[in-house]
């Protein structure tokens, strides 16, 4: 028989069920859901009523409950706690949109620099043009490998794992392209 399911008397039960009642006021005034209350209270019940069972072997009295009880948190813990975990999630709310800045990066880079080698102010020459499409290609490639492995590490915190794959492909894609143009004229 599971212990947690067992019938204890009104009397034995007393102690956990002002504790379960104190908690669910608390959770009641910091505005949680009924069932998340619920869920949250037949934990504590399971969890209490498991330990009591493992201590006395038999069938637990008042004062063992009471005894648990007393080494558990004061039912006004559930209040910090939740006070606390809505404090941590909110940062994580503000930035849970937020594209990573190396995954922007690694799409744009490439792009400047191509229009950088259509401009004037470009030295000319083809080794210059190739020197230069190997270093922006490079760090484009870093900046995205770096970008895909945050956003992989923190999928809460960033997004953009196409624009960093898009920033990556995309030099050698338009030097592909433009090989494969060229071969075709």
């Amino acid at each position: 028989m599971n212990h947690t399911q067992s019938k204890l008397t009104d009397e034995v039960r007393s102690p956990l069920d002002e504790y379960l009642d104190a908690i669910e006021q608390v959770l009641v005034e910091t505005g949680i859901s009924r069932s998340e209350r619920r869920n949250i209270c037949d934990e504590v019940e399971a969890q209490v009523l498991e330990m009591a069972w493992d201590r006395t072997g038999d069938q637990p009295d008042k004062q063992d409950i009471s005894a648990i009880i007393a080494e558990l948190d004061d039912p006004t813990a559930y209040r910090d706690r939740d006070e606390s975990s809505a404090a941590a999630d909110l940062p994580l709310l503000s930035t849970q949109c937020r594209r990573h800045p190396l995954a922007m990066t690694a799409l744009l880079l490439p792009v400047a620099g191509l229009l950088l080698v259509f401009t004037p102010l470009a030295p000319r020459g083809e080794s210059f043009t190739y020197a230069w499409f190997a270093i922006i290609g490079f760090l484009s490639i870093v900046c995205a490998g770096l970008a895909v492995r945050d956003i992989r590490l923190t999928p809460e915190r960033y997004s953009g794992m196409g624009i960093a794959i898009a920033g990556a492909l995309f030099l050698p894609v338009v030097i592909l392209a433009t090989l494969f143009v060229l071969q075709i004229t």
